[in-house]
């Protein structure tokens, strides 16, 4: 008599490793792992974006201290739209 897996038909081995795909317990850790590198990419991101909008206010607070013509009063427009864009975003 054998053994009880030979009979089977196992040898051991799970149905996952028969087909040649891995368990499931990997697939759950390499899932978990890209989410975690997702949402670090995410976050950079975001201190990304976050960085730009205070660069722009700068810019911003610098235009707004300038006395000046017509010109001057476009580009602070155009910045203000822009960070309007950018905090919406974030």
């Amino acid at each position: 008599m054998g053994d009880e897996r030979t009979d089977r038909g196992s040898d051991g081995v799970s149905e996952d490793e028969r087909d040649g795909e891995r368990p499931r317990s990997m697939v759950v850790t390499e899932l978990r792992r890209e989410n975690q590198r997702l949402r670090e990419r995410v976050a950079e991101q975001r201190r990304e974006r976050k960085r730009i909008v205070d660069r722009y206010e700068v810019l911003l607070d610098a235009a707004r201290g300038d006395d000046g013509d017509e010109a001057d009063d476009t580009r602070r427009s155009i910045l203000a739209r822009l960070l309007d864009r950018l905090r919406r975003r974030t």
